[in-house]
């Protein structure tokens, strides 16, 4: 899929799921900084694991319930558990 079309996809599919498994790859080793933190898209790869990427508004409406990483082939993988906030519960 291309990489314009993950966020929309990832929400369309948690809106629609209410719970989903997303997995990110990431790189340990690049550090995150204010170039990360006041991004405006969504592209992230570093070391925050996309937590601070722009604020963190990319994930404006989803929960994480659960986290774990591991190595595959040498690259390294974020996979999160994101549940839909109730809207009643983002007041």
């Amino acid at each position: 899929m291309a990489t314009r079309h993950f966020i929309e996809l990832a929400g369309s599919l948690v809106k629609r799921h209410s719970r989903m498994v997303l997995g990110r790859e990431y790189n340990s080793s690049e550090k995150c900084n204010h170039r990360c933190m006041n991004a405006l898209g969504h592209e992230c790869t570093c070391s925050c694991l996309a937590r601070n990427h722009g604020r963190g508004g990319w994930m404006s409406g989803w929960r994480i319930t659960a986290e774990t990483t591991s190595v595959a082939d040498g690259r390294e993988w974020s996979w999160t558990v994101l549940e839909q906030i109730p809207s009643d519960s983002r007041r």
